[in-house]
């Protein structure tokens, strides 16, 4: 991989009905938001590394 621009991570909730509907998120995507955040940065990181996920 050669991509040496910025990376992010945009995540959401269920706990808000109407961003939840728009992005069809229809069950949790982790235990807690931090945990979401965690994991969420190791695969990005993994990435920099040049790791397959």
């Amino acid at each position: 991989m050669s991509y040496a621009g910025p990376l992010n991570i945009e995540s959401f909730t269920v706990d808000n009905a109407a961003i939840a509907v728009a992005a069809s998120i229809w069950r949790p995507l982790a235990r807690s938001q931090d945990r979401l955040a965690e994991t969420g940065l190791a695969f990005l990181r993994s990435l920099g590394r040049g790791n397959q996920p």
